[in-house]
């Protein structure tokens, strides 16, 4: 692939979301730019509820943690599911024990990383957009998501255990 070729293809994709962007705020039709939506969503959502956001997307080598925010002095991991409930089933049933155990991992890491004694306190919350139609859609917050914070142990060690 040439570089033109590359820059065109990139150009054509910032038209297409800018033109979403602008027109139209429906659902858009893609897993990843539902994905993307939904989590947009899921951040004015959080906001609305009182939440202040400090991350989106953050990337550690164990997985991804889709946004990290402060509720009332408690650092909270946020996962957020999009479906489409016409397709498939509630978005919570994909928060699988392996996708809470790279959920873990990605928080322990991240913590380690503040470098922070004591650690502070926090937890694991989750926000389903459940989308009915094309055009009406609901979030879902479910705090305090179940998963083992004993197993979450502060070592030294920058790596993915």
């Amino acid at each position: 692939m040439t570089w033109r070729s590359w820059l065109k293809r990139k150009w054509q994709h910032l038209q297409d979301l800018w033109r979403w962007l602008i027109f139209d705020r429906s659902v858009p039709a893609e897993s990843q730019e539902l994905g993307r939506w939904g989590e947009w969503r899921a951040g004015q959502f959080l906001r609305q509820k009182g939440f202040r956001l400090l991350l989106q997307n953050l990337r550690m080598p164990c997985g991804e943690i889709d946004w990290v925010a402060i509720d009332q002095e408690i650092l909270v991991f946020v996962e957020v599911k999009t479906r489409d409930l016409e397709l498939t089933d509630h978005p919570i049933f994909a928060i699988d024990w392996k996708k809470r155990r790279r959920l873990r991992k990605a928080a322990r890491l991240y913590l380690r990383s503040l470098s922070l004694s004591p650690p502070p306190s926090f937890r694991f919350d989750a926000v389903e957009v459940l989308i009915y139609s094309s055009h009406t859609w609901e979030c879902r917050w479910t705090p305090r998501l179940e998963i083992k914070r004993s197993s979450i142990r502060f070592r030294s060690s920058s790596v993915c255990p």
